[in-house]
């Protein structure tokens, strides 16, 4: 039975699962997952929950960090990356404040920026005047 190909997105993960496990000696969270793809947890969630259905990763459920390379694929065995930047958290000087803004988008992102710029500038002049 032949393995079933993988989106790049999935490809993506796994790449990442694969780099972390070489770099750290143990493999990453979902969250860690998450974090490092610029992904909701839920999203990653789903993501290894077919790689498992798949075949390429095993899971031991209800353990943490449960996870285990089941294939070893070299990057030439995966699609091409989707190129996608992780989110570019905004932080306000003044109060502190955070947002994540998706750059893969920019013009929404510009839009983004440009609001939290304008919602902040009060808070932001007072930090530079203190």
């Amino acid at each position: 039975m032949e393995q079933e190909r993988l989106t790049r997105r999935q490809a993506d993960v796994y790449r990442f699962i694969r780099d972390f496990a070489a770099a750290n000696r143990y493999l990453p969270s979902q969250r860690q997952i998450a974090d490092g793809l610029g992904m909701c947890p839920t999203t990653a969630r789903g993501h290894v929950c077919e790689l498992v259905r798949k075949g390429f990763l095993g899971m031991h459920h209800h353990e943490t960090r449960g996870m285990w390379l089941a294939v070893e694929l070299t990057d030439e065995q995966l699609p091409k990356p989707t190129g996608r930047r992780p989110p570019v958290e905004l932080t306000c000087p003044g109060c502190g404040a955070r947002v994540k803004a998706d750059p893969q988008s920019r013009e929404g992102f510009q839009r983004l920026a440009r609001a939290f710029q304008n919602e902040h500038a009060a808070c932001s002049a007072a930090a530079e005047g203190e």
